[in-house]
């Protein structure tokens, strides 16, 4: 009987010990759902990818996320936690040395790509900051699917100009680099169409105009760098799909603020946000693929600039005689200003 009763206690204590521990592994099952909850909701991913200071992971969390929302596995969440967590700026890889504007040049092969990478590392943080900072302005799933897009297609670019700058001997972080469009991301931090309007709409455009320019400098290499220029179109036409973006949903918030014409709203907001006027000459056709048709900017490029392009037409005509040792040097200058507009860094560095 004494055996009897201490196998029955030993059942009654087995039991109880097995329930409890079931009860603890169902309370961590439900805790671990609602903290995969929290992580998997798009808001604490932008910050999460904001937060960190490692570029490649950062490229390498924004592809992830990409993925993951394509397949359905994030939710289109924004917790106040997220948006109250929102920092001014991005967590920068401590390894480049931040200089001013003008003081970054881009005399070799190496350093160009070095700025065309800086540009597109820069980039991905710009997109998840605008769709975390701008998460209170009740829009739909699309835009988040396309800018969703945008920071893969810059995770992509800065990958891909990453490995070419291995190629070539160098790394990123071993040249300076300047935070002169985060300067103008942090004046437009307030309004979701002043963001648009500026970093994307005459910035990242203004990429577009200066394309030709960059793929002419890989091409006059010796010998000419075909990957490069490879690489850079294809990343254009990448580009010219993000301004497409911009536009879309500038409009869009246009419509929605009742505002009128969105080209009237948008010369409104250059002329107050943007120091100077748009430079010629303009990649027309990029610009209308992106659909900014003429009206969009040139009353913006000031009778000065637009009497520039109109002589630069006048100007090929004349070139042999207007040939001499200053024009060149003019030219020359004027070619080196347009490869320090490259890609998003337009209008800062002048």
């Amino acid at each position: 009987p004494l055996e009897i009763d201490m196998l029955r206690s030993f059942n009654v204590v087995g039991g109880e010990e097995k329930e409890e521990k079931e009860k603890e592994k169902e309370a961590q099952k439900q805790e671990g759902k609602s903290n995969a909850g929290q992580e998997d909701s798009l808001g604490a991913l932008a910050l999460k990818v904001l937060l960190e200071g490692d570029a490649d992971k950062k490229a390498e969390e924004t592809l992830s996320i990409g993925k993951r929302w394509a397949d359905g596995l994030i939710s289109n969440n924004f917790p106040e936690k997220s948006r109250h967590s929102l920092p001014s700026e991005p967590c920068r890889p401590q390894s480049v040395q931040m200089v001013d504007a003008r003081k970054v040049k881009q005399g070799s092969k190496a350093s160009f790509v070095h700025s065309l990478c800086h540009a597109e590392s820069y980039a991905i943080d710009l997109m998840w900051d605008l769709m975390l900072r701008f998460s209170d302005e009740d829009l739909p799933k699309e835009f988040y699917d396309d800018w969703i897009k945008v920071a893969s297609d810059e995770a992509r670019h800065y990958s891909i100009w990453r490995d070419r700058l291995s190629e070539l001997g160098s790394s990123y972080g071993d040249f300076p680099a300047h935070n002169s469009l985060w300067e103008s991301a942090s004046e437009t931090s307030h309004d979701l169409l002043a963001r648009l309007a500026i970093v994307h709409m005459v910035h990242e455009a203004r990429g577009l105009d200066v394309a030709h320019a960059a793929l002419s400098r890989f091409q006059k290499e010796n010998p000419p760098d075909v990957k490069s220029a490879q690489i850079l179109e294809n990343n254009v036409r990448d580009e010219t799909t993000h301004v497409g973006a911009a536009v879309k949903w500038f409009k869009y918030v246009c419509e929605k603020r009742r505002l009128g014409d969105p080209v009237k709203v948008y010369h409104d907001y250059v002329k107050k946000y943007f120091r100077g006027v748009l430079k010629p000459p303009f990649n027309k056709q990029a610009r209308l693929e992106a659909g900014m048709t003429e009206d969009w900017y040139l009353p913006l490029a000031g009778a000065e600039n637009n009497q520039g392009e109109e002589k630069e037409s006048a100007g090929k005509e004349n070139k042999q005689e207007d040939a001499g040792g200053k024009e060149e040097a003019k030219g020359k200058e004027e070619e080196e200003e347009e490869e320090d507009d490259m890609l998003k860094v337009a209008g800062e560095v002048d």
